[in-house]
């Protein structure tokens, strides 16, 4: 009995000892965890300049220039210590079509933008005339990510403005 109690405590020191040898994964929580990016302010409406529907980084004026907007070229965006993130629907056939940015966190390389693309409900009373519909959101600088998105199709939910801040 006393030589299978040594042999049995032998054998778990061996399998202590291998498996102990063996590289584990660590990974700490911290890492893991996507980091919440602050929205310093937001620019939202119709701009005729966003013909097609995109998220886009935007890092120079020169940039958001060459995209044609209308409404943003003149905000006061200070481009060498913010950046704009850019959501937009494109061309819509009427009213009641809107975006939002509702978040943005940042893991590694990877930025996931997360908001709501609205469309008109089925009774809601519309305009017929031809928006483009864009949420802007000014972050601090980030000079480089791939961008994810993450954007929530609704209907018929009332538009940004009337959201309170």
């Amino acid at each position: 009995m006393y030589r299978r109690n040594i042999a049995l405590c032998l054998m778990c020191l061996t399998a202590a000892a291998i498996l102990g040898c063996q590289p584990t994964l660590v990974i700490p929580i911290t890492k893991s965890r996507p980091q919440p990016i602050a929205v310093l302010r937001h620019y939202n409406g119709s701009d005729p300049g966003f013909q097609e529907p995109m998220i886009l980084l935007i890092n120079k004026a020169e940039d958001l220039n060459r995209l044609g907007s209308y409404d943003l070229v003149n905000s006061k965006i200070n481009f060498a210590k913010e950046s704009l993130l850019l959501l937009t629907l494109g061309e819509q056939p009427t009213s009641g079509y809107w975006a939002r940015i509702t978040g943005i966190q940042r893991k590694g390389g990877l930025i996931y933008v997360q908001g709501m693309a609205n469309r008109p409900g089925e009774n809601e009373t519309v305009t017929q005339a031809l928006t483009y519909p864009y949420d802007a959101a000014v972050i601090k600088k980030i000079y480089s990510g791939e961008l994810r998105s993450e954007i929530e199709s609704v209907s018929g939910r009332p538009a940004p403005s009337q959201w309170v801040p």
